[in-house]
C-alpha cells in the first residue's frame, strides 16, 4: 500500500533518491565496480518533480553520503530550496570553492547550518591531529567565544558611561550579533579543512589553530552575508508569495470548476534583502570586541580580526542636519495630515475585512517632528506622563520599550531606562501651542478614560497611542503601512524628492533642527532631546550657522553703556567681536 502523497504530509522533497555511479569516460558503473567513479548523480524529487545532483572532485564517496544527509534533513525539516532546486538550510553561510557541479557547471553551495549529525570521514589525514596552541586548555571554537562572551557581557562593566553595567539594549544588541556569528561561522560541506580536522559539516570554525581556523577570508564572508540578510524584508517576502500562492490556488480551482483556463499572474516583485552600513558597523563591532577580548583572557588561541578584515567593514557618514535636508515645521503637519486622511484595507481582531484611516497616528507624527522624543519613548507613552491642563502643559517620559531577542527565536517587548539615565529617572518635555492641540484631539477621539478599579495596566492607565485594535505600536510595521506611504503622498513635488526616503525616526531630528534655528541654544536643545550639548554641536553645527543674521543678533541686548550677551554659545566669536567693536564706536561717537 503506497504512503501519503506529499502534498498530503506537506512535505517538498522526497522521502527516497538514487545514485548513479560514471567512470571517466562517462559510462555508468555499478556501486560494487572495482572500476573508480568520476562521477556521481544523486536523483530525487522536489515539488513532485524530478530533480538531479552532479557531484565529481575527490572524496565522491564522503560527498555522496553528507549530500544524501542533507537532503533527508531537507525533507525531515522541510527545507526551503534555492533557484536551482538544490536544499538551502536556515540561515545558511555562502561556502566558496566547494568542488561540487551543477548541471551547468556552476558550485554548488550546500549549506552548513544543522547539520552536526553528518556522517564523519572515515579519519583525518595523517600528521593532521590538532597541535595546541595558544592559551586555551581545551580546543576553542565560535560556541565556546560565544557562550564565554554572553556571559562576559552580563557580569562586567562598560568602559563607557563611567563603568556602569551595560543598558538591556546594548546586551541584547551584542547578544543578536553574536548569535549570527555562532549560526553562520561554521565549516561547510566542501571545505578542504574539514578533512584535517576530522569534523563534520556544519562545526562552528575553530579559534585555536589560525591555518585551520577562523580567517580573515571567513570574516570578511560573514561581513557580506551581514550585510544581504535582512529577516523583516524576507518575512514580508515569504508573505507575499503565500499570498499569490494562494490566490494563483484560487484561480486554478475555479478554473477547473468552470471547464476554462486559469487566468495566471505573475508573482509579486520581491524586496532585495539589505541592511543600512550602521547596522554592519554593528555587527563588526560585536565580533571584533568578543575577538580581542577572547584573546586578550586566553579563552581562544589567536585573533583573526586583521586591518583586511576591517577594511570591509561598511562605514555610515556622520549625519550633520540642516534645515535644506529635514522637513520644515509646516511640513511635519502636512505629514500629520494626509496619514490622518489616508485609508487602507485591514481586518478586525474578528477576521472580519474593514477600512481604517491613520487618523490616530497623526498626533504621534506632531509629537515626534515637534518635541523630538525618540520613537521608542513615543510609542511607550501612558495617559498619566501627560500634563496638559495645569498651566505648564508637558510629558514627563518615564521609560522606553524596545523589542528583546528571545533565546529560542522571537521578540518581546521590553521596558528600558530612558537614554542616558539610571531606572526611574524621567525627563520633561514642555510642549508647543500645536502639539497641545493636537495631543487633545486625539486624546478625545483615540484614548479611552483611564479605569482606576481596572485589572491591567492598559485600562488604570491607557497607553497614548496604540493601533486600531489596541495593541502596542510596532515601529517597523508603523512606518511600512503609514509613515512611508503618507511621506511619499505628502511630497510628491520635485522640490521634495529629498524627504521621499525619510524615515519615523528623522522627525526627531527635524524637531531639534526647528527649535536651534528659531533661537534654541544648544544648551537648550540638549536639555529638551535628552542628548549631550557636544552632541548637539557635532549634528547640528550646520543649523547654527545657518540662521538668519537677525535672528542672531536679535539674541544680543544693547543698551546705553551696557553690553548684555545673552546667548554667548550660539554666537560666533567673530560676529561677537564685530558686535562689540560697533559698540565701541558708538561710544566713542556719544561721548565726543
Amino acid at each position: 500500500m503506497a504512503g501519503p502523497s506529499r502534498k498530503a504530509t506537506g512535505k517538498r522533497w522526497s522521502s527516497t533518491r538514487s545514485v548513479e555511479l560514471y567512470d571517466a569516460a562517462g559510462v555508468q558503473i555499478s556501486t560494487g565496480s572495482s572500476t573508480a567513479a568520476a562521477k556521481a548523480v544523486i536523483r530525487y524529487r522536489l515539488d513532485g518533480r524530478g530533480r538531479k545532483l552532479t557531484l565529481t572532485g575527490a572524496n565522491l564517496a564522503a560527498q555522496v553520503r553528507q549530500t544524501e544527509a542533507l537532503l533527508t534533513l531537507a525533507y525531515e525539516q522541510n527545507w526551503a530550496a534555492d533557484k536551482r532546486f538544490r536544499p538551502v538550510a536556515p540561515g545558511a553561510l555562502p561556502s566558496v570553492g566547494v568542488d561540487m557541479a551543477g548541471d551547468e557547471g556552476q558550485v554548488l553551495a550546500f549549506p552548513g547550518a544543522q547539520v552536526a549529525d553528518l556522517p564523519l570521514p572515515a579519519a583525518p589525514r595523517s600528521g593532521a591531529a590538532l597541535p595546541a596552541v595558544g592559551a586555551p586548555t581545551r580546543p576553542a571554537d565560535v560556541d565556546t567565544l560565544v557562550r564565554w562572551r554572553k556571559s562576559f557581557l552580563e557580569t562586567s562593566n562598560s568602559h563607557r558611561r563611567g563603568g556602569g553595567k551595560r543598558s538591556p539594549g546594548t546586551t541584547d544588541n551584542y547578544r543578536t550579533n553574536l548569535d549570527f556569528l555562532l549560526t553562520h561561522a561554521r565549516y561547510q560541506l566542501g571545505d578542504a579543512r574539514l578533512d584535517q580536522l576530522g569534523l563534520p559539516a556544519g562545526a562552528p570554525m575553530r579559534l585555536d589553530h589560525p591555518e585551520l581556523g577562523l580567517n580573515e577570508q571567513d570574516l570578511v564572508a560573514l561581513l557580506t552575508l551581514r550585510a544581504s540578510t535582512n529577516l523583516r524584508t524576507r518575512a514580508a517576502n515569504e508573505r507575499a508569495m503565500a499570498r499569490w500562492a494562494d490566490a494563483m490556488g484560487k484561480e486554478e480551482r475555479a478554473a477547473a470548476r468552470g471547464h476554462r483556463e486559469p487566468v495566471l499572474s505573475a508573482p509579486p516583485e520581491l524586496g532585495v534583502e539589505s541592511v543600512k552600513p550602521r547596522t554592519i558597523e554593528a555587527f563588526a563591532q560585536a565580533v571584533r570586541s568578543a575577538l580581542q577580548d577572547g584573546h586578550l583572557h586566553q579563552k581562544i588561541g589567536y585573533q583573526p580580526w586583521t586591518v583586511v578584515v576591517e577594511s570591509q567593514v561598511q562605514r555610515s557618514a556622520m549625519p550633520h542636519y540642516s534645515t535644506k535636508t529635514l522637513p520644515d515645521r509646516d511640513q511635519v503637519h502636512l505629514i500629520a495630515g494626509t496619514m490622518a486622511a489616508r485609508w487602507r484595507r485591514s481586518t478586525t481582531t474578528d477576521g472580519h475585512p474593514c477600512s481604517v484611516n491613520g487618523a490616530r497616528y497623526a498626533a504621534l507624527v506632531v509629537l515626534a517632528g515637534r518635541e523630538a522624543p525618540r520613537p521608542e519613548e513615543s510609542t511607550a507613552a501612558r495617559t498619566s506622563w501627560l500634563h496638559l491642563d495645569d498651566g505648564d502643559p508637558r510629558i514627563e517620559l518615564q521609560w522606553a520599550e524596545v523589542n528583546h531577542s528571545l533565546p529560542g527565536g522571537g521578540r518581546v517587548r521590553t521596558r528600558v531606562p530612558l537614554k542616558g539615565r539610571q531606572p526611574g529617572e524621567i525627563r520633561v518635555v514642555r510642549l508647543q501651542p500645536d502639539t497641545v492641540d493636537a495631543l487633545r484631539r486625539h486624546i478625545e477621539n483615540f484614548v479611552p478614560r483611564p479605569n482606576p478599579n481596572g485589572l491591567t495596566e492598559d485600562e488604570r492607565d491607557p497607553r497614548l497611542f496604540t493601533t486600531h485594535s489596541g495593541a502596542p505600536i510596532d515601529l517597523g510595521n508603523f512606518a511600512d503601512a503609514w509613515f512611508k506611504p503618507a511621506v511619499v503622498l505628502a511630497f510628491a513635488s520635485p522640490g521634495d524628492q529629498h524627504l521621499l526616503t525619510m524615515p519615523f525616526r528623522r522627525l526627531r531630528a527635524a524637531a531639534i533642527t526647528d527649535w536651534i534655528f528659531h533661537g534654541a541654544s544648544s544648551g537648550e536643545a540638549s536639555e529638551k532631546a535628552g542628548n549631550s550639548g557636544a552632541v548637539i554641536e557635532k549634528h547640528y553645527r550646520g543649523v547654527f550657522d545657518s540662521r538668519p543674521r537677525p535672528q542672531i543678533a536679535s539674541a544680543l541686548t544693547i543698551r546705553s553703556g551696557d553690553f548684555v550677551v545673552d546667548r554667548l554659545d550660539d554666537i560666533q566669536l567673530a560676529e561677537l567681536s564685530q558686535l562689540v567693536m560697533a559698540e565701541r564706536r558708538h561710544r566713542l561717537e556719544r561721548d565726543s
